[in-house]
């Protein structure tokens, strides 16, 4: 089997965002903040493609690879792609809480940064979750609906928070099957 010379791919610059490529380190500014991810111990080669003065599009390619370093140039695409999307757009997880008998009551303090919960099955131990730098939480109190919504531009760290808020409200050595009380991720959004 012939081994492929070259894996390239392009991303499109929005006309509003910004990137910058400098030995590996991809920035984006955006209307809503600005996002830098390093790729440096990836052996790819990240370039920009420019119109002018202004980057249009972004290169991503590698030469002379097998299939897994091929696989890289997708996976970092897809990073550059999220990166631009949270500068746009942003990100928004909807997590949703319920209880069978002791009601808990999740509430949103430090102006949206920390997380805290209140008489988790019954404990008088009330549990504190801070969010990620660039996170922020908001509690919806109606009774119909139970939610914690948690937004931010950087899909990784909006994803950190949901899971650490679900691992601090989980239940340990009881039956699951019964015991269903928790905070779980009922669905992922792109913010508009």
């Amino acid at each position: 089997m012939v081994k492929a010379i070259l894996k390239q791919e392009l991303i499109d610059v929005p006309e509003d965002v910004k990137v910058s490529v400098k030995s590996k380190v991809v920035s984006v500014e955006g209307p809503k903040g600005s996002l830098s991810r390093s790729f440096r111990q990836v052996p790819i080669q990240i370039t920009e493609v420019k119109e002018g003065n202004v980057v249009k599009q972004i290169s991503v390619r590698i030469w002379f690879a097998k299939s897994k370093p091929k696989s890289c140039v997708n996976t970092i695409c897809k990073h550059i792609r999220n990166m631009i999307t949270g500068v746009t757009k942003g990100f928004k997880y909807v997590m949703k809480y319920g209880y069978n008998i002791l009601p808990m009551q999740p509430v949103a303090i430090d102006g949206g940064k920390t997380l805290q919960v209140v008489n988790y099955l019954g404990q008088k131990y009330v549990r504190k979750i801070k969010c990620c730098p660039g996170v922020t939480v908001e509690t919806n109190d109606s009774d119909t609906k139970k939610e914690i919504i948690v937004s931010g531009i950087d899909p990784n760290a909006v994803g950190l928070t949901c899971s650490l808020i679900n691992q601090n409200c989980t239940i340990k050595n009881v039956d699951r099957r019964k015991f269903k009380d928790g905070i779980y991720i009922f669905q992922r959004l792109v913010a508009e």
